[in-house]
């Protein structure tokens, strides 16, 4: 790209040489890159940096070798969780992580470097939304370019163990990985395997409380809560209405000695955190074809199972009287429990290919990428015992005391989901032609895919299948037309202006078609300074997944009745919903970016995003009188008003409303002017939320998230949030704080209107600090053997919540609800992780 210099690179090039701080540098290609002060962007005058995206826009910032192993990460994906501050955008979806490239190219298979060694990486560069856009992604995400070393070959070993000080809890972690890099040419193979070993409602004491104790004996209590016998009463010498099967004897006077009591080892049959292990693999290739093109072939296998046991079921029986198992006069119930308990047990399996072609045509960038993924998930719960089946044999004479009887048990549940993806995508880009201000920047993508998904499920007895397919093509136009130019002396008082339009249209066989549309100003009126603006107008069709997904249903589900203001325990239903239409969605997003020193890596942000979308997906949210009256039929209640079951399958929402401003500061420093001597860095973000509302249904209520209604379980949603991180580090030692605070919530009952006697739920504010420390052993060591053995080891300790803190819900009486216990909010608390890493 011999006179692609870009207006941005030229315009930060003149400041930083007014400045005093410009390198101009022209090194051989096949030299690795030097790495300059902490934070540094070095400027290669007349080409772009080797690896960059392809791209006018300027990096919101870049890490170098030394900031990028002053972070003790063990791997690519632990390096990106602990940028995340710098790398998500509070203008995408929740949840919407950044677009990742390697050397400024799109990967076969994401996947695959997660396992990448931070010391394979040469640096990171971090752009703003609108490179996302210029790359075919969407305007929502920021991108992050990581940049390898030249040459770079290693075999890395990690184990870790997971603990916490609450005891009854550990994971076990293994990760391996063998990377070689040779100029455009890779190899990289990495396999993990994980173990959570669960959490028992038990091990955080939670025990749910029963009208009736539970035991595997047997509990026996009076026809309709009345004495059992006038006899029994006279022998014990009170009044008996409850009375637990003795161990020995079934006379009336071993049941006069007994004692009702729960067995505590009963309780240990429910999870609230599920065991569970997982294995994984991911390879690929990349060799350059010729000068221009470069090929890789990435491929992945997963392997995982879950184990979750949903508690006990008491079977309750009405025994006639005088029988030859009991010896009461009149009829009683007997409440027993019986095994198995309630379980289920989920596995899946993935597989996927990828393949993709990037290089040159003159001026022109392309690229193709084809993409195959086949998943396999199968799940499968005990129901229990077959409560009728069993009375029905009591009647005829079993005796229902006796346990080695074969007990009917219910069919169990079961459901099995299988789906299908092949899809292709090809991109071309380059300038069309030049203007006054710059070259008018083009970008064409098509693309499609095939969809294939089929499952059943068997729930209760009944049976049911489900075979869904989808074809997909989709085409897409990108403009970016730059209007002012400093460089270029076109309106230069304005400062660099330029206008991105994306315009796309997707055709999906079983919706039709959907258009969508982006505009995006960006304007840096100074050097240091710029300003963008998107909006955005998309339709999203529902995923087959969303659309189709096996019905499941699990028993016994902690649940809180807010009409009953109790906690009970209901079977709660998910799976897919056929009748998802698709979302209008549209989105505005005002960003400043200011760096306001020009040596110094001080970076201010501020940025307000404003969402308005339409038939939005979305899952039942928690079920309080006002939206159980505004979707009727998804809360099933018995005779007397208790919860029997919720049906949690998402649905759409008719309006749903959103705005927030948030802001915040990014500072970096060397420690000295040594890269011996270490750095630090300090983030701090503030998000405040102006409003978040939904419309269930259209004619019904508000529901105003942020002043009383319902979001989650968790509450509403908070108003303010802050985040904020340090980190210290120097000579193969580092250290990091990192925190969040989240203000309070509150659920407001009687269609949230806020009155004298106010009910529901209040939420308190929590944070949550994170500690994190390394070392690394080789450079500890005094002795040259021990130095030797621990070269390249690195030792690391996390402490998570280390204050251990946890929200706290209390109710209009300054209660906590059983659903709200502690180990349920935060099963984990404070948690300690050690890992070891050795690289050879």
């Amino acid at each position: 790209m011999a006179k692609s210099i870009s207006l941005s690179v030229a315009a930060w090039c003149v400041c930083l040489s007014q400045a005093g701080h410009a390198r101009s540098t022209d090194f051989p290609p096949e030299q690795s890159l030097p790495s300059g002060q902490d934070g540094d962007v070095i400027v290669v005058i007349g080409e772009r940096l080797p690896g960059s995206v392809d791209t006018d826009a300027m990096p919101l910032e870049v890490l170098d070798v030394d900031r990028i192993r002053a972070f003790g990460a063990s791997n690519l994906a632990d390096l990106l969780e602990q940028i995340e501050s710098k790398t998500k955008s509070d203008a995408g979806r929740l949840n919407q992580g950044p677009v990742l490239l390697v050397n400024g190219r799109r990967l076969s298979g994401a996947a695959d470097f997660a396992a990448l060694p931070p010391e394979a990486i040469l640096r990171i560069e971090i752009y703003p939304e609108k490179v996302a856009l210029e790359q075919g992604f969407s305007a929502g995400q920021r991108v992050v370019n990581v940049v390898l070393q030249k040459t770079f070959s290693a075999t890395t070993a990690e184990i870790r163990a997971v603990g916490s000080t609450a005891n009854a809890f550990g994971d076990q972690f293994a990760d391996a990985s063998l990377f070689q890099i040779n100029g455009d040419s890779r190899v990289n193979i990495s396999a993990r395997f994980a173990h959570n070993s669960g959490i028992l409602a038990g091990e955080r004491g939670i025990f749910v409380r029963r009208e009736i104790p539970l035991s595997v004996r047997g509990v026996i209590t009076g026809f309709s809560g009345q004495e059992i016998d006038p006899t029994l009463s006279a022998l014990a010498g009170k009044i008996i209405t409850m009375v637990e099967v003795p161990v020995n004897g079934r006379s009336l006077a071993d049941f006069a000695a007994a004692t009702t009591q729960i067995d505590s080892a009963l309780h240990d049959r429910r999870t609230i955190i599920p065991t569970s292990e997982n294995f994984g693999i991911n390879a690929s290739i990349a060799r350059p074809i010729g000068r221009e093109t470069n090929f890789s072939v990435s491929f992945g296998s997963s392997f995982s199972t879950t184990r979750d046991m949903l508690g006990l079921s008491p079977v309750k029986l009405l025994i006639a009287p005088m029988t030859t198992a009991l010896p009461f006069s009149g009829p009683v119930s007997l409440t027993k429990v019986f095994d198995p308990a309630l379980s289920a047990k989920g596995s899946g399996k993935t597989a996927n290919v990828g393949l993709a072609l990037t290089g040159k045509l003159g001026a022109w960038t392309w690229s193709t990428d084809v993409k195959w993924i086949k998943s396999a998930n199968s799940y499968q719960a005990k129901r229990g015992i077959d409560a009728l089946e069993l009375q029905r044999l009591v009647n005829q004479g079993t005796d229902p005391l006796v346990t080695n009887t074969d007990i009917p048990t219910l069919s169990n549940d079961s459901s099995r989901y299988v789906s299908g993806l092949l899809s292709y995508e090809t991109i071309v880009g380059g300038a069309l032609f030049d203007l006054p201000a710059g070259q008018l920047g083009t970008k064409f993508q098509v693309g499609g895919d095939w969809e294939d998904s089929s499952g059943y499920s068997r729930v209760d007895g009944d049976s049911s299948a489900v075979s869904l397919s989808r074809r997909r093509l989709g085409v897409a136009a990108t403009i970016e037309l730059p209007i002012t130019s400093r460089e270029r002396d076109v309106l230069s008082k304005l400062g660099d202006l330029s206008m991105t339009v994306r315009v796309a249209n997707r055709w999906i066989s079983d919706v039709g078609r959907l258009p969508n549309w982006t505009i995006s100003f960006n304007w840096s009126p100074l050097p240091q300074l710029n300003i963008a603006s998107t909006w955005i107008d998309q339709k999203e069709a529902p995923t087959l997944l969303q659309l189709g997904a096996p019905t499941q249903v699990a028993p016994q589900r902690v649940v809180y009745d807010f009409v009953r203001k109790d906690t009970v325990l209901a079977s709660v239903i998910s799976g897919g919903n056929s009748n998802l239409q698709s979302e209008q969605r549209r989105d505005f997003r005002l960003q400043v970016n200011w760096k306001p020193i020009t040596n110094a890596e001080l970076n201010l942000f501020v940025v307000y995003v404003n969402i308005r979308a339409s038939n939005s997906s979305v899952s039942a949210p928690l079920f309080t009188e006002a939206v159980e009256n505004s979707l009727p039929g998804l809360v099933v209640r018995d005779v007397n008003g208790r919860i029997i079951s919720i049906d949690q399958r998402n649905f759409n929402s008719a309006i749903e409303r959103s705005e927030q401003l948030s802001w915040s500061v990014n500072y970096s420093s060397p420690r000295g002017s040594q890269p011996s001597s270490g750095s630090w860095s300090f983030v701090f973000n503030h998000r405040l939320r102006l409003r978040d509302e939904r419309t269930l249904r259209n004619g019904l209520p508000v529901l105003d998230y942020l002043n009383g209604a319902a979001f989650s379980f968790r509450g509403g949603i908070p108003r303010h949030e802050i985040e904020s991180e340090l980190a210290l580090s120097q000579g193969g030692k580092g250290i990091r704080l990192s925190g969040i605070w989240r203000a309070g919530s509150k659920i407001i009952d009687e269609n949230y209107v806020a009155t004298t006697a106010r009910s529901g739920l209040n939420f308190s504010p929590t944070l949550n600090l994170n500690f994190r420390a390394y070392i690394d052993l080789g450079q500890l060591s005094k002795n040259l053997k021990l130095m030797t053995w621990f070269k390249s080891t690195r030792l690391t300790l996390k402490v998570n919540n280390f204050l251990n803190n946890v929200m706290k819900v209390r109710d209009a009486d300054q209660r906590t609800p059983l659903s709200y216990q502690r180990g349920y909010l935060d099963p984990y608390g404070r948690t300690l992780e050690i890992s070891l890493r050795k690289q050879f």
